[in-house]
């Protein structure tokens, strides 16, 4: 099954066999899942990087289709995402590319893999149904988890900054520190960070830049 023959027709010219060989190549060392399907929705095969991503050895996979419950799909969102939906049995269907397409996948492990999915018609006549369908997907687990961080800190903040302007904040005229609760005297950046976990990076902006050095302006004229 891991031999991808199912993308190549076996009837292939001869003189194009060395260009089939260095496609199967290639599909055999990408680091995108590669996964066909036939035109009833069962796999016929994969690459190494679609056992790795979904947590299934080759034989594991072959004649699973999407409909299979196991597989315990879900969107972007985390609802349900039926099997008659995905990107491949959307194809197959219709005979339309599918681009970009969210979804999280549970492994046999039960832990959650997100992918990003595009699906490709293979063979049929124009306005007809695809005789098979190939699905290509990176793996996004990491990038996703780096975005819900960012989105729950950004949220943590608004509501802290909410709270603490609902009412009086102590900061001294002079050094512009804070009075934290303990009635400690601290940074505006220490405050900040204990009420949010933000940190900061420091740079300058071009108005300091000009005042404290303002050589540095002369020199760019």
């Amino acid at each position: 099954m891991q031999d991808m023959q199912a993308l190549f027709p076996a009837d292939i010219d001869p003189n194009i066999a060395d260009g089939k060989s260095i496609m199967e190549t290639v599909v055999m060392s990408m680091a995108e899942g590669v996964v066909v399907q036939a035109q009833a929705g069962e796999i016929l095969a994969c690459n190494p990087s679609a056992e790795r991503i979904l947590g299934l050895s080759a034989d594991q996979m072959k004649g699973l289709t999407s409909m299979d419950s196991n597989w315990r799909a879900v969107r972007d969102d985390g609802s349900p995402f039926p099997g008659k939906a995905h990107p491949s049995m959307i194809t197959l269907e219709t005979g339309d590319s599918c681009s970009d397409v969210i979804m999280g996948v549970h492994r046999p492990d039960y832990s959650l893999v997100w992918i990003l999915v595009n699906s490709r018609p293979l063979g049929g006549e124009t306005g007809s149904k695809p005789k098979a369908v190939v699905s290509t997907f990176t793996e996004i687990t990491q990038l996703r988890r780096v975005r819900e961080e960012r989105e729950r800190l950004a949220d943590k903040l608004q509501r802290a900054l909410t709270t603490a302007l609902s009412g009086y904040i102590p900061i001294c005229a002079s050094c512009k520190k804070i009075r934290d609760s303990k009635s400690d005297w601290i940074e505006l950046e220490q405050f900040i960070n204990i009420q949010t976990g933000a940190d900061f990076t420091h740079t300058m902006c071009p108005g300091c830049i000009t005042d404290l050095y303002p050589e540095l302006g002369r020199e760019e004229d």
